[in-house]
């Protein structure tokens, strides 16, 4: 089956700013941001009806659209010259995503033996699959001369809050 193209209506309001302190020098960029989606397409497991016996014939992924729904947030980066060829990066975001309307078809219901049908479950108010709502990176970077040359050393790390797969 074919499915229609998502459409999203998107605003987005931020800033970018350099700050010179006598230490160094300070970036720090911010956003603010609304979508709106309608159409949106989810892989959901559509049945292939039934086989001998009345047995499964299995299961195909396909694309549909199912929702509409609003993804808002904001995202704060930074990055920090430092002291002795040192630089210090951080990025924290905030993710609000979730389906206004949609239902999608749940097969794990079905038994073919006795024709009972799929069961559509309503997503309205859920949170959108694999989105975290917190996610935060940082990556400290520096530079040091070593044996003639130039080494370059990073350290990063990263959070990413709990998602939901479906």
């Amino acid at each position: 089956p074919t499915f229609a193209p998502e459409a999203v209506t998107l605003y987005e309001l931020g800033t970018k700013n350099t700050f010179r302190p006598a230490t160094g020098r300070i970036d720090l960029n911010a956003n603010v941001f609304y979508y709106d989606y309608s159409d949106q397409v989810f892989q959901t497991l559509v049945s292939l009806g039934t086989g001998p016996n009345n047995a499964s014939a299995g299961f195909s992924q396909q694309n549909i659209n199912v929702a509409q729904s609003t993804i808002k947030g904001f995202e704060v980066e930074t990055r920090f010259d430092l002291p002795h060829r040192t630089r210090l990066d951080v990025i924290a975001a905030y993710i609000d995503a979730k389906a206004d309307t949609g239902a999608l078809t749940d097969t794990r219901g079905t038994d073919y033996a006795d024709g009972t049908p799929n069961f559509n479950i309503d997503i309205s108010g859920n949170e959108l699959p694999n989105v975290s709502k917190v996610n935060l990176n940082a990556h400290l970077q520096t530079t040091a001369d070593v044996f003639g040359g130039r080494a370059d050393f990073h350290l990063l790390a990263n959070y990413r809050s709990s998602y939901h797969l479906n």
